[in-house]
């Protein structure tokens, strides 16, 4: 028995045209396997689990504007995880971002326009993130529109590696500024806990990292700084004390807390 029915895909964003199909994420009673495919089924239980675990699909479904919510009778629940959230967002536009590259680059799997709208989907799934970071829901299901419009623009008549190569140097810096906004909005599980003491942290990481003297810290800070900053930027209750530096220079005092000076390398004392 169907239990809801909702609208989904490039109907939702808005970026279909007369010839885009129409896709449905259903929730049954039982599960059966569709033979149409462009219509996903979930039990009732699948799709709570789904959004348990924050997956994108069941999250665009659980937001929707009424418009596209065409049956809803079920009375599902979702509490915003931070943690989980970035789990799920990271790999799936991770994931989507590749197969965009190896759509339009590997012999054999060649396929433009599949290409074109992975690495769509790979950003507008940051974006998503990014809006329920900040909001608790997707506000914007149209954000990215413009984007899918300017990489069909900008491939017009390449193909293959050229066609990969003019996106990727207009569009990776996009993604990975995206990708660390997003990551700063919902920190690791780990780090999530507001009243962790980031001078302790900052410690037990040298330790785990046999971090002794200057040479090893500049070193192997270098490949950790991004995740000790972000975990900085989430303690609210306990700001780390001011550190004192065997340098002159005193760049770290006022503009970070990585545990080393930036302008010199040099660690604490």
């Amino acid at each position: 028995m169907l239990l809801d029915k909702y609208c989904f895909g490039s109907r939702v964003y808005g970026t279909h045209n007369d010839d885009s199909d129409y896709d449905y994420i259903v929730v049954d009673s039982k599960y059966y396997a569709s033979m149409d495919t462009n219509i996903h089924v979930y039990t009732q239980k699948d799709f709570q689990r789904a959004l348990d675990q924050h997956e994108i699909a069941a999250l665009e479904c659980f937001f929707l504007p009424e418009e596209f919510k065409i049956k809803q009778t079920c009375n599902f629940k979702f509490t915003l995880d931070k943690a989980k959230l970035r789990r799920s967002i990271s790999t799936i536009s991770s994931n989507s971002f590749v197969k965009g590259k190896k759509k339009l680059t590997v012999m054999g799997d060649y396929d433009k326009k599949l290409g074109i709208k992975s690495v769509f989907h790979s950003l507008r799934i940051l974006e998503f993130g990014i809006q329920i970071g900040y909001n608790g829901k997707i506000v914007n299901y149209g954000a990215m529109n413009w984007l899918l419009t300017d990489l069909y623009k900008i491939t017009e008549g390449l193909e293959n590696q050229s066609a990969w190569e003019v996106i990727e140097d207009k569009y990776k810096k996009l993604y990975n500024a995206k990708a660390s906004e997003f990551k700063q909005l919902c920190p690791k599980e780990v780090l999530k806990n507001k009243t962790t003491n980031a001078h302790d942290f900052i410690s037990k990481l040298i330790t785990k990292y046999g971090i002794v003297n200057s040479r090893d810290f500049s070193a192997e800070m270098r490949e950790y700084l991004g995740e000790i900053e972000e975990s900085i930027k989430i303690v609210q209750d306990s700001p780390p004390p001011m550190l004192e530096f065997k340098c002159s220079c005193r760049w770290f005092e006022s503009n970070c807390f990585s545990g080393a000076c930036r302008n010199c390398g040099l660690p604490k004392k």
